[in-house]
C-alpha cells in the first residue's frame, strides 16, 4: 500500500489519548477512546491488503498469518520477557500471580475473555494492577482476523454481496452493542460483556473494512472534504474529552470516534489529494510516534501498574505519572528499532525462522506464564512472615460477604451468640465500613453472649430516602434495605442500633487526596429535596433518621470513619519488604483530624440529641501517626477498610467505652 502519513498520524492521536487518559485520568477522562481508533485503522488497512490479494488471486492465509505473526509477536514476546524479569523482582505474589495467567491469556488472543472474567470492569480499580491489562485489545483484534479473511473470501466473487453482508454483519454487531450497553430509554443487559467481546466490537472493525472495500463511494474533493475531515477530527476530540469511564460504552457513544475516524481516512486518501487535517496529522513528530504506536501502546501500561503499586495507590504524582510516559516511549522506541523493524524484514529473517521462534519462544512463555501462575507468583521471594501476614490481610471476609448476600435476599443476618431469632440485643447497620468492623463486632458479642441483627451493603449508607450511584440493581438494593431496616425499628423493641458508614465520602461526595474512583453522588427519592446540595440533603435525612430512631425508644450509636490511610496498606507492606525498607503509615492524627472537621462538627451535633452517643476510632488508631499495624498484623485490607486484626482490636474498643 501506499504510505499515508496521515494515518500514521492518527495512530499517534489514537495512542497518545490511551496514554494520557492511563497516565493522567483526570487530563483526558475519554481518551479510552483511542482504541477504537486503532480498531477502525485496523479494519481499513488489513481488509485493503486482504482486497488487493484476491483481485490478484494470490492471497493465501498462510501469507496472512505470518504477516500477522511478524507484526504482532517480537514486540508482544519482548515485552512479556522483560516484564517477567521486573515482575520477579517488584511485583507482589498476588500481581505477579495475575501477570502469569494473564500472560497465557494474551499468548493464545483470549485476553479480553479472561479479562472480562477476572476483572469484571475495566475501569475497576483492581483492574488497575493487572499488569496486562491493555492486551484486551489484542484480543478482540486477532479474533476477528481468524474469521474476517474466512468471510471475504467465500464472498469475494460476488461485490454487491460481500458489501451487504459486511454491513448486515456491522449494523448485527452495532445493535448488540447498544443492547449490552443500554441507552437513555433502555437498561443495559450486558455492559462488561459489551466492552470486552468481539461480538460488541466487531463493527468498529467492520467499518473501516467497509470503507478499503469501497462501500462509502468516492470521497469529495477540495473544501467538502476539508469540511469532513475536520468534523471528524472534532467528534474525535469531543470523544476523548466528554466521554468519561461512567458513559455506557460503546454502544450510541462509540458511533463519534468510529465514523469520525472514517472520516479522516475517507477524505485523507481522494484522488491523492490531502486535506488541512490530514497534513497537520502528517507531521513529522506525529509521524515518528505512530510508527511506535504499537510497541507504545504495549509499553506504556506495566509501569503504571508497577508506579502504583510503588507508592501504594491508583492515583500517580505527576512528575512519577510523566516519568512513566517518558520510560514507555524510550522503552516503545527500543522495541521498534531493535525487535519489530529486524523482524518485519523478510530478507533478513525467513518465514520458517519467524514461525520457529514464534513457536520456540511462544511455547517457552506459555510454560512460564503457567508456572508464575500456578505458583500463586512465587510468595518465596517475600520472607516467611510477609506474606503469610499479607494473605491474611486480603483474605476475603465470608461473614460480611454472607451477611450482605442475606440482605439481598430479604433474609436476617445475626452475628455473635445464640441462635437466629426475632429479638437481638443490637442492630448493625451500615456499608462497606459496617462490613469490615463485623467480624470485631461478631466477636464482641459472642464474648457477652449478646448477638446483632446485621444490615450491611456495600456503597449504600444506612441513610432512607437517597437515591446512591450506581447501576439500578444497586440503586434499586440500597434503597429496598434502607426503608426495610427502618420499618422493622420503628415497628420493634427498642434496641442499640449501630450506624456505621464512609461518613465524610457520603456527606461530601469526594474521594481521599490520592483515592482514584468516581465521587459519590446522592439525590432524594422525595422530589421536594431535590434542591438541595449533597451535604445539605444528607444532614436532613440523617437528622431525619436519627430523630425517628429515638421517637422509637432505640438508642443511636454512631461510629466515626475509620482514618483513611491514602494508600493500600497490604501493597505498601509487600513493597516495603521487597525494597527492604521499613513500613511507615504516610497518615498523621493532625491530617485525619483536618479532613474530618467538618463531618466530625455535624456528627456532634446529632450527638446531642437525646439517646445518641458518638464514637470515635481516631484515639484509639492514631497517635501522632495513624496506626496501619499492630502485633505483627496489618489493621487494614486496603486503603480505608480495616481488616479482620483491625476489626477485632477496634470493636471491643468502641464499644466497651460506650
Amino acid at each position: 500500500m501506499q504510505h499515508r502519513r496521515d494515518i500514521d498520524g492518527l495512530r499517534a492521536l489514537a495512542v497518545g489519548a490511551v496514554v494520557i487518559d492511563h497516565a493522567l485520568p483526570h487530563v483526558l477522562p475519554g481518551g479510552f477512546v483511542g482504541v477504537d481508533i486503532f480498531f477502525v485503522l485496523s479494519g481499513f488497512l488489513i481488509t485493503s491488503i486482504i482486497a488487493r490479494e484476491l483481485d490478484q488471486g494470490r492471497f493465501s492465509l498462510a501469507a496472512f498469518y505470518e504477516r500477522r505473526a511478524r507484526r504482532i509477536l517480537p514486540a508482544l514476546f519482548f515485552l512479556l520477557i522483560v516484564w517477567g524479569g521486573i515482575g520477579w523482582a517488584l511485583f507482589p505474589p498476588d500481581v505477579y500471580a495475575a501477570f502469569g495467567k494473564s500472560a497465557v491469556a494474551t499468548l493464545v488472543f483470549s485476553s479480553n475473555i479472561w479479562f472480562w472474567h477476572a476483572t469484571g470492569d475495566y475501569f475497576a480499580l483492581g483492574a488497575k494492577l493487572e499488569p496486562l491489562l491493555h492486551t484486551w485489545s489484542l484480543g478482540v483484534e486477532e479474533q476477528y482476523y481468524v474469521v474476517f479473511p474466512l468471510i471475504l473470501m467465500a464472498l469475494w466473487r460476488w461485490k454487491n454481496l460481500r458489501i451487504l453482508a459486511l454491513w448486515g454483519l456491522v449494523a448485527g454487531s452495532f445493535a448488540l452493542s447498544v443492547w449490552g450497553v443500554g441507552t437513555a430509554f433502555t437498561e443495559p443487559a450486558a455492559p462488561l460483556w459489551s466492552f470486552f467481546w468481539l461480538p460488541t466490537r466487531a463493527w468498529e472493525l467492520g467499518l473501516g473494512a467497509l470503507l478499503a472495500l469501497g462501500a462509502f463511494g468516492a470521497a469529495p474533493g477540495g473544501r467538502a472534504a476539508s469540511l469532513w475531515a475536520l468534523a471528524g477530527l472534532c467528534a474525535i476530540l469531543a470523544s476523548m474529552v466528554f466521554l468519561t469511564a461512567t458513559t455506557p460504552f460503546p454502544g450510541v457513544a462509540a458511533l463519534p470516534v468510529c465514523l469520525g475516524t472514517v472520516l479522516i481516512l475517507w477524505t485523507g486518501g481522494a484522488a491523492g489529494r490531502e486535506t488541512g487535517v490530514s497534513r497537520g496529522l502528517g507531521i513529522p513528530p506525529l509521524v515518528g510516534i505512530g510508527l511506535i504506536s504499537y510497541s507504545l501502546y504495549l509499553w506504556h501500561w506495566p509501569p503504571l501498574v508497577l508506579a502504583r503499586l510503588w507508592v501504594s495507590s491508583t492515583i500517580l504524582p505527576l512528575p512519577l505519572a510523566l516519568l512513566c510516559i517518558a520510560g514507555a516511549v524510550f522503552a516503545a522506541w527500543v522495541s521498534w528499532r531493535w525487535v519489530e523493524t529486524p523482524l518485519r524484514n523478510r530478507r533478513a529473517v525467513s518465514n520458517r525462522l519467524v514461525v520457529g521462534l514464534s513457536a520456540s519462544v511462544g511455547g517457552a512463555l506459555l510454560v512460564l506464564g503457567g508456572v508464575i501462575h500456578l505458583s500463586n507468583g512465587f510468595p518465596g521471594r517475600l520472607p516467611p512472615q510477609v506474606g503469610e501476614v499479607y494473605a491474611r490481610a486480603v483474605s476475603p471476609q465470608l461473614l460480611a460477604e454472607d451477611c450482605q448476600a442475606q440482605g439481598r435476599r430479604g433474609e436476617a443476618c445475626w452475628i455473635g451468640a445464640g441462635p437466629a431469632g426475632d429479638m437481638s440485643d443490637f442492630v448493625i447497620w451500615g456499608d462497606s465500613h459496617a462490613m469490615a468492623l463485623l467480624p470485631g463486632f461478631h466477636g464482641w458479642l459472642g464474648e457477652r453472649g449478646l448477638k446483632a441483627r446485621a444490615q450491611v451493603h456495600g456503597g449504600c449508607p444506612p441513610l432512607p430516602g437517597i437515591i446512591r450511584s450506581g447501576t439500578p440493581r444497586e440503586v434499586e438494593d440500597c434503597i429496598s434495605l434502607n426503608e426495610g431496616m427502618l420499618a422493622m425499628l420503628e415497628t420493634s423493641a427498642p434496641k442499640t442500633v449501630v450506624l456505621v458508614a464512609r461518613w465524610r465520602f457520603i456527606r461530601s461526595g469526594l474521594r481521599t487526596p490520592g483515592e482514584s474512583g468516581d465521587p459519590f453522588v446522592l439525590r432524594p427519592v422525595d422530589a421536594a429535596l431535590a434542591d438541595l446540595d449533597q451535604t445539605a440533603l444528607f444532614d436532613r435525612l440523617f437528622e431525619d433518621l436519627v430523630t425517628r430512631l429515638g421517637k422509637s425508644g432505640h438508642r443511636v450509636v454512631i461510629i466515626e470513619t475509620v482514618p483513611e490511610i491514602g494508600a493500600d496498606v497490604p501493597q505498601a507492606m509487600v513493597m516495603a519488604a521487597l525494597r527492604g525498607k521499613a513500613l511507615v503509615s504516610p497518615l498523621t492524627e493532625t491530617l485525619h483530624r483536618e479532613r474530618m472537621a467538618e463531618t466530625r462538627d455535624f456528627l456532634d451535633r446529632m450527638a446531642r440529641l437525646a439517646g445518641v452517643v458518638l464514637s470515635d476510632p481516631a484515639p484509639v488508631l492514631c497517635a501522632e501517626r495513624c496506626a496501619i499495624e499492630r502485633d505483627g498484623e496489618l489493621l487494614y485490607r486496603d486503603d480505608d477498610h480495616l481488616s479482620e486484626a483491625g476489626a477485632r482490636y477496634l470493636v471491643p474498643w468502641l464499644m466497651d467505652s460506650l
